[in-house]
């Protein structure tokens, strides 16, 4: 294709990742004095993506061509106008741990880089006094994306003044017309796009965590039937008890903890039963009544008792002792239930 136009200068700020396009140097998108061109590119094992952003005196799909010295220009100012990195043009500068432009140079005449590079059209192309970019890419999904085809070039954003080309000098043979190349070249960037934004969405949900699951919901807990006399202290504590039972998961450290701790609490200081208390009692009595019977001052023969002393031979405090004695007997049988 012919020159329409010719670039001369212009203020490049975005090198986006974006598809190859159709044409051997085709042009992206070009609207208020803003274009986007794709480069040639070529990418190493190791994630090195070595790029022509623009050759010298090659018009791109729209006819737009310019000079080894406003290419230069391009080149020098690039970083200094931004130097950022894009996907598709969106103007969101990727970090720099997932890609960044390592060299911004213009190529030299048998740059051994570039000995072998043709055009699409498999063309042998003269890189001598491009533009060439060197970008590492760090983002392992970038690197399986280009391998597999989800996009394979480089493209430039920037600001452009442009000049057309003396008509004499365009081909008087026929051509697509402007609106039938725009529509081309959207249709053809429309399947592009759309193309790359399925593949970096199925890498970036393969790349993000998965949400947690909701948690399950928690069932409620059957309440516990009292049994007893609720005005019974004793059948309250047992209720209680069942209660906290009912509530603790005994898998569960922290809940086995709570558990122990209630029964050490109920081992140490408890209320008694009424039961209880009236067995301690009897064994108390108990022990105090072998204690009056073995010191017993009971006098042998026919001899009367002392002063102080019953016909047993019993003080008097020894005597109320064992009849206090034999009245809690009778309470505890009576606990118990015994006659």
């Amino acid at each position: 294709m012919a020159a329409s136009r010719r670039i001369k200068r212009a203020k490049i700020t975005h090198l986006s990742l974006c598809p190859k396009g159709v044409n051997q140097m085709p042009v992206l998108y070009k609207a208020d004095g803003s274009f986007e061109l794709e480069c040639i590119s070529k990418m190493d094992d190791q994630g090195d993506l070595l790029a022509l952003v623009y050759v010298p005196e090659r018009p791109d799909a729209e006819g737009d061509v310019a000079s080894a010295e406003v290419i230069k220009g391009f080149a020098h100012d690039f970083l200094r106008h931004g130097g950022h990195i894009d996907i598709v043009h969106d103007l969101k500068p990727v970090g720099v741990d997932r890609a960044h432009v390592a060299e911004t140079f213009i190529v030299q005449k048998g740059d051994p880089r570039f000995t072998d590079w043709k055009d699409d059209a498999g063309k042998a192309l003269d890189a001598t006094g491009s533009w060439g970019t060197l970008i590492k890419i760090h983002d392992p999904e970038l690197k399986r994306l280009y391998r597999e085809g989800g996009w394979r070039g480089v493209s430039m954003y920037g600001q452009a003044h442009v000049e057309p080309v003396a008509k004499s000098s365009l081909p008087t043979t026929n051509t697509m017309t402007p609106e039938e190349l725009k529509k081309a070249l959207a249709d053809a960037l429309a399947a592009q796009n759309a193309t790359l934004v399925e593949s970096l969405s199925k890498a970036l949900k393969a790349a993000l965590p998965e949400a947690p699951a909701a948690p399950a919901p928690v069932a409620k807990a059957e309440p516990v039937a009292f049994e007893g006399d609720p005005s019974n202290l004793e059948d309250l504590a047992k209720h209680e008890e069942k209660v906290l039972l009912k509530s603790l998961d005994l898998s569960k450290p922290a809940d086995i903890a709570t558990w122990r701790a209630h029964l050490a609490k109920k081992a140490a200081g408890a209320p008694k039963t009424e039961l209880e208390k009236a067995q301690a009692q009897l064994a108390k009595a108990q022990a105090d009544l072998a204690k009056i019977l073995g010191a017993s001052n009971q006098p042998t023969g026919d001899a009367p008792p002392a002063e102080g002393q019953d016909n047993t031979g019993l003080s008097k405090a020894q005597a109320d002792q064992f009849a206090l004695g034999r009245k809690i007997a009778e309470a505890a049988n009576k606990a118990s239930g015994r006659k």
